[in-house]
């Protein structure tokens, strides 16, 4: 979206420049701006359409000379002089300076990004599948001569720039190409510190060398007219390099079609680097394949790492293992949340896996300090409001619990886990018939949730509906199965271990009731 919007801005700004008539030059003028804007709006890199627009207007509208050069410069200095103070006093360099809190320095993201733009380079000359991936790992310069390839690219730039400028006057075009791809890349590729490379800031800016490429062979087909052997040959080549580049693109593309490929590849190409396990870890996850989830966050922890922070994904992620899959010892979980937040305090889907966890071992204290600490930073979000509400539910703070729950629904009305906490308030309410609602609107979006169907059943059993005792009993006893009764208890018996219940009863009078509504149904039958 960005660069499309650069692109009509650039063509409206050319067209207000060449229209004669007042009233469409302010059409296009207006246009121009409103692209930019547009650009701008889609992704930051945009904020050098001015600077480009300007050397545009003044290599290939103005033309170059020595006196309009010398009257550039002047019209330029005080505009640029403002933005530079502004810049200034706006920000503070010290705090933007400490975005370098990564495994590299400001002195190494200088060395490194003239490799970095030669490699850009390098892709649009030979772009094939192999090369490219999402994240790269390129290796840091630390030095001049570390690596030995450092001294040469900066030399390749300066040769770069300079032919630019010098060739500004005899060869505008030229000169505005070359001029253009290191300008565009100025904003991602130099100090500010971000992410060392990726692939699709190299779009906007090698957009005029297509145009330059194309108009060299436009060039050297009509030079070499006359010679058709030349020409065919010339043909064959550039039909036989699109048609590969095609192939490239469309096997590129192929790996988009699932996260699981597209990560997969990433991890192949970068086994170095921590964030494509992450990634593939997260996809692992989702598609339930919890082992290789937790091998991948494994191998994540010990990555590199382009920012020291998202070490802390991997950790929570890894924690979340041990609270999901395997939580017969949430301390390994809770220790993992505690070296996340130690890395990331502000990550704040490693607290409230700590409250989880807490949860768990039964420091209900903890947990709600830990979740208030959450919900400052996340006030609306579902997960949080619903374990926040089960804290507080198991604290006997009734009301608060309440609250929470019903704001959990407000966000996502689907059955969850606000609908038992709320049936559990009403329950302890005395309100029966309204907490039976609750539970059996969960039941029925989860039968197999034995939790609700206990409690509908003691619900039941208290209101005198003897239809809804034995409906309950009866899909209890289907859940049941072949099982005994004691191997269907121990069952309960472990996942109340082993997750967060609310309800709870115990097993005689679970079969005690089960046994009344079997009875009363017996009973009715032979009546009949």
């Amino acid at each position: 979206m960005s660069g499309m919007f650069f692109i009509m801005a650039m063509f409206f700004y050319l067209m207000g420049r060449t229209t004669q008539e007042m009233r469409k030059k302010i059409t296009w003028f207006s246009l121009c701006i409103l692209s930019g804007v547009s650009a701008l709006a889609s992704k930051e890199n945009a904020v050098m359409l001015p600077i480009v627009l300007y050397i545009f207007d003044l290599l290939l509208i103005q033309g170059v000379s020595r006196e309009n050069i010398k009257r550039q410069i002047l019209i330029a200095f005080i505009p640029l002089a403002i933005i530079g103070a502004l810049t200034f006093v706006l920000t503070n360099p010290s705090t933007f300076l400490s975005g370098y809190d990564s495994e590299y320095k400001l002195l190494d993201r200088l060395l490194t990004q003239p490799r970095v733009l030669l490699f850009y380079l390098s892709l649009m000359i030979y772009p094939i599948a192999d090369r490219l991936t999402l994240i790269y790992d390129i290796p840091l310069s630390t030095s001049l001569l570390s690596p030995w390839t450092t001294t040469p690219s900066i030399c390749f730039w300066l040769v770069w720039i300079g032919l630019g400028l010098y060739l500004a006057g005899k060869r505008p075009l030229f000169s505005f190409c070359l001029l253009f791809f290191v300008v565009n890349h100025f904003v991602e590729s130099s100090f500010i510190p971000l992410e060392l490379v990726f692939e699709h800031r190299n779009y906007i800016p090698s957009m005029m060398l297509f145009c330059l490429a194309g108009v060299g062979i436009i060039t050297f087909i009509n030079y070499f007219s006359n010679k058709r052997l030349l020409t065919c040959l010339v043909f064959i080549f550039l039909t036989i390099f699109i048609i590969a580049q095609g192939h490239t693109v469309f096997q590129r593309n192929s790996l988009f079609e699932n996260p699981l490929f597209i990560w997969s590849d990433n991890v192949l190409k970068s086994p170095g680097l921590s964030r494509p396990y992450t990634y593939l870890g997260n996809v692992y996850w989702e598609l339930g394949r919890y082992e290789d989830a937790k091998k991948a966050a494994l191998s994540s922890i010990v990555g590199k790492y382009s920012r020291r922070h998202l070490q802390a994904v991997p950790l929570s992620n890894l924690a979340n293992y041990y609270i999901y899959i395997q939580p017969s010892n949430p301390n390994n979980a809770l220790n993992l949340y505690k070296q996340a937040l130690r890395v990331a305090p502000e990550y704040w889907p490693a607290r409230f896996g700590m409250a989880t966890a807490l949860l768990f071992l039964g420091q209900l204290d903890n947990a709600r300090i830990q979740l208030e600490k959450t919900l400052a930073v996340a006030p609306r979000h579902r997960n949080v409001l619903l374990l926040y509400s089960l804290v507080l539910l198991k604290q006997n703070d009734f009301s608060s619990a309440f609250n929470q729950a019903k704001m959990a629904l407000a966000t996502d009305a689907s059955p969850s886990l606000a609908y038992k906490v709320i049936g559990e308030v009403y329950r302890e309410r005395k309100e029966y018939k309204q907490a039976l609602g609750y539970w059996k609107r969960y039941s029925e979006a989860n039968p197999t949730d034995i939790e609700s169907l206990f409690a509908r059943m003691y619900l039941s059993e208290r209101m005198g509906d003897e239809s809804e005792l034995r409906k309950t009993a009866i899909e209890t006893l289907l859940l049941k199965g072949n099982r005994t009764w004691d191997e269907f208890f121990k069952q309960i018996e472990f996942q109340s271990k082993t997750d967060i219940q609310i309800f709870s009863i115990e097993p005689q009078q679970a079969r005690q009731l089960i046994q009344t509504a079997l009875k009363n149904e017996i009973i009715k039958t032979m009546e009949r």
